[in-house]
């Protein structure tokens, strides 16, 4: 009894915080303290008093009468009744409503949205037959996992290797210079090694960032990933690694329907 109310307690302290995420976990755990210890108190009983008689205990340590089985009964029934609507309840909001209609941050996120998508997703990739990247053939392989990337619905804007290259082969002197020489280029610290940041050192790995839509999302996010990481393998890639606050997001809301 007393464990859960300090866990009452600790939850009550952040109904007064003024982050929005964490004002909605202070609701959500003083809901679920207080019915835990509704159930501790007012469910569970019934079903402890309602059991066979033993045998070996004595006679004048039994109650003289049981109680009616329907309350118990009841009990089960609304219990179930309460699980089915459960399954109504949306545990994969969009990231806006993370945030109150009126707010600052909600009204940024409605602008930003529409036009290139807010929520981050890293996808990483490399060729299946583990040929690396600084390439011609592997620049229009990328360009094209770009394109179907980008075909998607639920993504907004993809930044990867290939567009940064094509944004430095604008230049008429870089436009002369083959693949791997431009991407030794654009990694000297004169241009700061910007192309880093989408290669890997053995350049056998390319990093894509996505900016994910929330606003249209009617599927759950670990969805989209898998249908991403569909898209990659059709293109000739294996996606290495998925991560970013959109594949956080889809894996907690994946873990709290389970629960």
């Amino acid at each position: 009894f007393w464990c859960m109310v300090t866990a009452l307690l600790g939850f009550l302290s952040l109904v007064f915080v003024e982050a929005q995420p964490l004002r909605e976990l202070g609701y959500g755990g003083t809901i679920a303290t207080l019915s835990a210890l509704l159930a501790a108190y007012c469910v569970y009983p019934p079903f402890l008093l309602w059991v066979r008689r033993p045998r070996t205990a004595p006679a004048s340590r039994l109650p003289q009468a049981l109680p009616p089985t329907f309350i118990a009964g009841g009990l089960l029934l609304a219990a179930l009744a309460t699980g089915w609507g459960a399954r109504e309840l949306n545990t994969d909001p969009s990231l806006l409503e993370y945030f109150g209609r009126d707010s600052e941050v909600r009204q940024a996120l409605e602008g930003v949205d529409p036009h290139g998508g807010s929520n981050p997703l890293n996808i990483a990739v490399r060729r299946k037959d583990g040929q690396p990247l600084d390439n011609d053939e592997s620049y229009k392989q990328l360009w094209r996992l770009q394109r179907a990337l980008l075909a998607d619905p639920a993504v907004g804007t993809v930044l990867s290797l290939p567009v940064l290259m094509a944004e430095a082969d604008r230049s008429f002197w870089a436009s002369l210079l083959p693949w791997n020489w431009l991407l030794d280029a654009l990694s000297h610290p004169k241009y700061e090694r910007v192309a880093r940041g989408f290669i890997s050192a053995d350049r056998k790995q390319g990093l894509f960032m996505l900016r994910m839509n929330e606003g249209v999302r009617e599927e759950r996010r670990t969805e989209v990933i898998a249908r991403l990481q569909r898209i990659v393998e059709r293109q000739g890639f294996d996606p290495v690694m998925v991560g970013g606050i959109y594949a956080l997001q889809g894996r907690l809301a994946d873990l709290v329907e389970r629960s």
